[in-house]
């Protein structure tokens, strides 16, 4: 297996969170004294579904760029359905808005999100032994700030990210972008990511090879097809690219 270059997605495969996404939100809305904590999960989670319905829809009918998102005016119809299927009504822009850039602060800084000690040490021996290394991830925001702050700017030879659908994993857009960047081929590519339906399935329509990493939720092992390499840690990769 000759391999160049090894992409990776964040969110649960480099990176794991300090708090549940909803804590986040609850706290965002209780310093705007929007009461989201009477909140359950399973209800915060349907209005977030709700609202990531409209979203997708208008996204596509827009014609969106691929870094949709950057300012906090774009998702004020978002989070007003998400409030509304709440119940919470007649919130004026200007709260909303704060809302959306006190959230946007909370979920990009370090309080949620971190580079695992793992990830670390797998990362640091991996940029030893010489492969490129890049990230090509599925959210809104650019992640270089996460990347810079946790002292790994210079491990990575390039950065992608789009939630916007059509530019998206499960499609191959972000991944292939990354190859053309470092100019590797992307059969000399090898792709890390958490979820089959996601990660797996963009790697194989951009014909990487497809890595699953299934410490964050073994279970997505039993979906994994018969061509992936499924590591349980990230130090196996070790083993593999040695």
């Amino acid at each position: 297996m000759k391999v160049e270059a090894i992409l990776f997605d964040l969110h649960h495969t480099l990176t794991g969170t300090r708090i549940p996404p909803f804590e986040l939100l609850r706290d965002t809305g209780h310093e705007l004294d929007i009461q989201l904590n009477r909140y359950s999960d399973e209800q915060l989670q349907a209005a977030f579904q709700e609202s990531d319905s409209w979203l997708r829809s208008y996204l596509i009918t827009t014609n969106a760029d691929i870094h949709w998102g950057n300012d906090p005016s774009e998702w004020l119809q978002a989070d007003r359905i998400m409030f509304e299927t709440l119940g919470i009504n007649g919130l004026a822009d200007e709260v909303i808005l704060e809302f959306e850039r006190r959230w946007r602060k909370a979920i990009r800084g370090p309080r949620y999100e971190y580079f695992t000690e793992e990830a670390f040490e797998t990362l640091s021996k991996l940029n030893d032994r010489g492969y490129t290394l890049g990230i090509c991830t599925r959210r809104f925001h650019n992640p270089s700030h996460l990347i810079k702050t946790s002292g790994l700017e210079d491990v990575f030879a390039v950065v992608t990210w789009s939630a916007v659908p059509g530019y998206a994993k499960p499609n191959p857009f972000t991944l292939l972008d990354a190859a053309a960047q470092i100019a590797v081929n992307p059969r000399l590519c090898a792709y890390v990511g958490n979820l089959v339906d996601a990660d797996i399935e963009a790697a194989k329509r951009g014909e990487m090879i497809p890595i699953l990493t299934t410490w964050a939720d073994p279970s997505e092992g039993e979906k994994a097809p018969e061509d992936t390499i499924v590591v349980g840690l990230l130090l196996e990769l070790l083993e593999i690219f040695n």
